[in-house]
């Protein structure tokens, strides 16, 4: 399975947080910040489970090609962050998925535990490390390589921080999201670091 036709609906369910104040007192992330490293904690779950999923049935699902395969595994493994540290991933991917045709629907749930995992947030870098780890859900369905009808995605939980400008702190975080192909809108609700957020807005196209 070709792991980015799947990441690339599920990562536009947390661009609509990005957006707001560009500016925070010193010592805390500003509003933009805060949606961003939301957004590359949920991308580094998502892109694991995807490519986890195409590589189990490569290897163990015999017909890939000629109808959809079920697909049901736990993950569990420790993976290196863009800049530098590392973080721990627990997650169980269910679903099905047509490889020749490009469709499929998976369900995934579990945690996802980083220690001193650096991200580049707006132009400076930030190490996260969770306390103890995050919680996350998603769900995905595909057809022909095309996001299709209803995305969702949901993350809980706390971790502390600091970046490379001398700014630290700690953070919880609970806030689902839903992109809808059909109707092509996001909303996104709940709470990042402080910062709420309720939008509800158009859906923009991924990227090809």
């Amino acid at each position: 399975m070709n792991s980015r036709f799947v990441v690339s609906g599920l990562t536009l369910l947390a661009l609509a947080a990005c957006g707001g104040d560009s500016t925070g007192p010193k010592g805390t992330l500003t509003s933009d910040e805060k949606a961003e490293l939301a957004m590359q904690l949920m991308s580094t779950v998502q892109a694991q489970a995807a490519t986890s999923a195409g590589a189990q049935m490569s290897r163990h699902v015999d017909g890939l090609n000629l109808s959809a395969a079920p697909v049901s595994l736990n993950i569990d493994t420790t993976v290196p962050c863009p800049l530098g540290g590392q973080t721990h991933l627990t997650l169980s991917v269910t679903g099905s998925v047509d490889q020749q045709a490009q469709t499929a629907t998976l369900d995934l749930t579990g945690t996802n535990a980083p220690a001193d995992c650096g991200y580049l947030v707006k132009h400076v870098t930030v190490h996260v490390t969770g306390t103890p780890s995050l919680t996350q859900t998603a769900h995905v369905s595909v057809d022909h390589g095309q996001p299709v009808g209803a995305q969702t995605f949901t993350a809980g939980g706390g971790f502390s921080w600091n970046t490379d400008d001398g700014r630290s702190g700690s953070c919880t975080l609970e806030y689902s999201a839903t992109a809808n192909y059909t109707t092509n809108t996001v909303t996104v609700h709940g709470n990042v670091c402080g910062t709420t957020i309720d939008y509800s807005g158009p859906l923009a196209a991924p990227a090809a």
